[in-house]
């Protein structure tokens, strides 16, 4: 295989990170995360919209920590488990994002032919874009997301950069 040039009878995969919110599974692409660190200190910023959880020092960085419940129209727990946060590779070197996750469990390489255009039930309007589809791996059904949207749906400057 040639970069993203398949030729016939080749299988294109992705390598995705699988984690953990609540009781439900999710993953990303690799190529979309810049790095996974374990859970820092999150200060709360008073009168923050909803979809902020506060803010975080990563290494003399201000780090925004986002709500993904919130965009993933999920309850919002009264005591969190979170262990990881999931910093995204996004194309403003300016900006820092990152969701707050229960477990990060493993990076898996899976074929593109199995990821199912679905989407949860439980998506309200417009939030169908947050998700790239569905796939079924060891008895789970994991949610591919997609972050562009989510991070441009609250931050519409980078919409015009991100891909």
């Amino acid at each position: 295989m040639d970069g993203n040039r398949l030729t016939e009878g080749e299988e294109e995969f992705q390598n995705l990170i699988f984690f953990r919110m609540q009781r439900e599974w999710f993953a990303l692409r690799v190529e979309e995360i810049r790095e996974v660190v374990q859970r820092a200190q999150i200060t709360r910023v008073p009168n923050a919209p909803a979809f902020l959880l506060g803010i975080s020092n990563l290494r003399g960085r201000i780090l925004g920590i986002f709500n993904l419940e919130f965009f993933l129209n999920l309850p919002s727990p009264e005591e969190r488990e979170a262990s990881h946060v999931i910093i995204l590779s996004i194309p403003d070197p300016e900006s820092d994002f990152g969701f707050l996750v229960d477990q990060v469990v493993q990076i898996r390489e899976v074929s593109v032919g199995r990821l199912n255009e679905l989407s949860p039930p439980t998506l309200g309007e417009g939030r169908a874009a947050f998700f790239r589809g569905a796939l079924y791996h060891s008895g789970q059904v994991i949610n591919v997301l997609n972050p562009s949207p989510i991070i441009s749906s609250v931050v519409p400057e980078l919409e015009e950069t991100s891909g």
